[in-house]
């Protein structure tokens, strides 16, 4: 019950004109702003003097984040009116959840883990920052695990790469167990006290962790919250 809540009460904060549904307007300047609705060209009224923001590097970022939720967007809009419903809205918010939104989710997973931008994942980009701290036993113990990992199970032709179809065959397995495997994975470099739970306390000190994670969507509501 809790969950519907939410989401209808994320619904309802884009639905400006409640009538029901979220329209592509909507989102955007409920979102962005208006001026990322004109710029990038939905809704042009004639008036845009070009400034958008006064930090480029920002605006520049959230004309990105426009663009790559305008993908999203179209994709969970199965009837093509750009016009979310309820449902469509859930899809748009969790694609990871829906089976005709994974080439959304690869696609971002890609971009976002993709640092160079040649179209396939090292396994330096696999792992970040963290191959770089060696100041925690636990943090260098999970990037072995990590390591070997991506070495024999992701990399599935050994090239030193996760090609797009590697990449969708971990992000979008063919069976359920993927979820087990990264909820384990959150509550082994979260649970601070090794009871096997996590408490509030610990999320909250170890937030990185599931901003990064595909089982949080990709971080998105926590790093909002936070």
């Amino acid at each position: 019950m809790q969950w519907y809540q939410r989401r209808v009460a994320i619904t309802a904060g884009e639905d400006t004109d409640k009538d029901g549904v979220v329209t592509w307007e909507e989102y955007v300047t409920n979102t962005f702003g208006e001026q990322y609705l004109k710029r990038e060209g939905g809704e042009d009224d004639g008036k845009d003097d070009g400034k958008v923001d006064d930090d480029d590097d920002d605006d520049e970022t959230y004309a990105r984040y426009v663009k790559r939720d305008k993908q999203r967007f179209q994709l969970a809009d199965q009837d093509d009116d750009m016009k979310l419903t309820f449902e469509e809205f859930t899809a748009f918010l969790h694609p990871e959840e829906f089976e005709h939104m994974a080439d959304v989710v690869i696609a971002e997973t890609m971009e976002d883990m993709d640092e160079n931008q040649d179209g396939k994942i090292s396994l330096s980009e696999y792992v970040g920052e963290m191959e770089n701290d060696d100041d925690d036993d636990d943090d260098e113990d999970w990037l072995e695990r990590e390591k070997k990992s991506f070495q024999e199970n992701k990399d599935k032709d050994h090239d030193g790469y996760l090609s797009k179809e590697e990449l969708a065959a971990w992000i979008v397995p063919s069976e359920i167990n993927y979820s087990l495997e990264e909820a384990q994975h959150l509550i082994e470099k979260a649970d601070t006290n090794k009871d096997g739970v996590l408490s509030y306390q610990e999320v909250i000190e170890h937030h990185e962790v599931f901003v990064g994670s595909q089982a949080t969507d990709y971080g998105r509501i926590l790093h909002e919250e936070l």
